[in-house]
Formats: C-alpha cells, structure tokens, sequence
C-alpha cells in the first residue's frame, strides 16, 4: 500500500507530498498511537525510501524511548520498528538500547518466532548497535533449543552474519549452526546470499568449520553454473 501510495506521487500545495503530508499530521499525536501503528508507520516510512523522514524516525524513536515499558509492544512490533530505522540508516542508540533492555529483562523468547529473533540480531548488526547482553540472550536460547530445524537458510544465515558483524564470536552458537547445516541432506533451499553470508560470518569471527565449507563447496561446484550468485555473494564466498 506504500508503494502504491508512492507510485501515485500525490502532491499537494507547496510541493509536499502524501507522505510529507501525514507525517506532519502524525508528529504531533504519536503518544496517542497503538503500539502497531507505530511499527507500520516507520515500517513505511523506510519501505518507500524515496519518502524518508527523518524527523519522523527521530519523533518515533523519542516516543518509544520515553515509555516506562514496552510490554504491550509484540515481538513483531519491535523487530520491525528495529529493522526499519536500521535499514533507513536513522541513527538512534537510546531506541536500541531501550528494545534491548526490555527483551534482555523480560523475554524468555517463547514469542520470537525465529524470524523475529534472526530479523532483532541483524538490526543490531547493521546499525553498528553494540549490545553485548542482547547477542548473549539469544544464543542461550538458541543453545537451549533441542535443534535448529524450526531455522529457515535465511534466519540461519543472519542470524551469524549478525554476530559476526557484531563481533560476538560465539563458539556455541557457530558450532550449533554449523552441525545443522552440515547434517542437512543438500543445501538447495539455501540462496546463492544465504550461503555466501553463512561461510563469510565464519570466516570473520575466525571459527571456520572444514565441514561446512566443504558442504558450500560441494553445494557450488556440483550446480550447473553461477548465474544465481550476484558479484557480491561470488565476492564474499570466495574470500571467506
């Protein structure tokens, strides 16, 4: 619906446009905005980036900062509204330390899903947002978990590309995901992206797994070509 609204290029007098139009309106009533709303509007916000805000981005991440809780906001919420100022490149180090504490405190993470779980590490991660008490929760968690199976390549693959971008070198968590890739079948549900950020995250955080990388290189040499793999994934395979 964003795009849509984007792609319609609505322009109102003095050149602003529907997005610059709403975000005006919203600033002044975001105290008064359900926890959702305040994910979907950020969510937006940074989906059609060529409407970025970054006032928005600072009012919303005020307005979170300044809750005495974050309870009533759901895993969803705050993954997206961490994903969204991660990915719009808006800076804010009190909203992150802020979702960090209350999940740090409060969660046992029987509501992440693992995709919510994969989604906060990557956050973190990309926003250059240290959090030394957060990456250690979630990989007691995952070290807790009877397997792996309920992680797709995906949330696999971000999930140590988060820390290795984060510099958390977490012997228990690598060997973990490593033992699950290596005991797969065949590797084909794992884009030519998931495979090369997996071997580049062990190669960062100097834990490389002869196993795994010979599972990749089995994966890669026994495909009919390299068409799949953009510069990047080849670039980051290779080096890793």
């Amino acid at each position: 619906y964003a795009n849509a609204i984007v792609d319609l290029d609505p322009v109102f007098e003095g050149g602003n446009t529907l997005f610059h139009q709403i975000a005006g309106k919203s600033i002044p009533l975001l105290a008064k905005f359900e926890t959702q709303s305040l994910s979907n509007m950020v969510w937006a916000y940074e989906k059609v980036g060529s409407e970025s805000n970054p006032r928005l981005f600072r009012e919303v991440g005020n307005t979170i900062v300044a809750l005495d809780r974050l309870g009533k906001f759901s895993p969803q919420d705050l993954s997206n509204i961490l994903l969204a100022f991660a990915k719009a490149k808006e800076s804010n180090p009190k909203l992150f330390k802020k979702v960090a504490g209350h999940i740090v405190v409060h969660s046992n993470f029987v509501s992440f899903n693992t995709q919510r779980l994969a989604d906060v590490l990557w956050a973190f991660a990309e926003a250059g947002e240290s959090n030394p008490g957060l990456f250690e929760k979630v990989a007691d968690h995952i070290h807790a978990v009877d397997s792996l199976r309920g992680f797709n390549p995906q949330n696999l693959s971000e999930t140590v590309w988060a820390f290795a971008k984060a510099d958390e070198s977490n012997p228990i968590i690598f060997k973990k995901v490593a033992d699950h890739i290596v005991g797969l079948d065949k590797l084909h549900s794992f884009k030519p992206k998931n495979l090369a950020n997996t071997v580049w995250a062990f190669a960062k955080v100097e834990r490389p797994d002869s196993r795994l990388f010979k599972k990749g290189a089995d994966h890669i040499i026994a495909l009919d070509n390299l068409h799949a793999f953009n510069p990047q994934a080849l670039a980051n395979t290779v080096w890793a």
